[in-house]
């Protein structure tokens, strides 16, 4: 059986219980950000724009686009560690 559950923004929501977020390290004086372009079409330039965009509005140091063979190739682990080691900060385009 489905079940349907509707929001209704007319109505507060419930009171919840205050969160304790979790810690955060230190931002790097020059972070770099890695680009995983997933090789779709117009991927590499929307991951671009925004990385451009975060450049300015988090100081992003440095830019790097990685671009896969194709969309349906998947980033192999040895790939995966090596840019991880490189990046403080990944974005990845994921499916359609």
């Amino acid at each position: 059986m489905t079940r349907i559950r509707v929001h209704r923004p007319d109505v507060a929501p419930a009171a919840t219980e205050a969160l304790e977020l979790a810690s955060r390290r230190g931002r790097p004086d020059a972070p770099r950000l890695l680009l995983v372009d997933n090789g779709k079409p117009n991927a590499a330039r929307l991951l671009s724009l925004i990385g451009e965009r975060l450049r300015d509005l988090i100081g992003v140091a440095e830019v790097e686009l990685h671009t896969k063979p194709s969309a349906a190739a998947p980033l192999d682990a040895d790939v995966t560690r090596m840019l991880a080691v490189r990046s403080h900060l990944v974005i990845s385009g994921l499916g359609d």
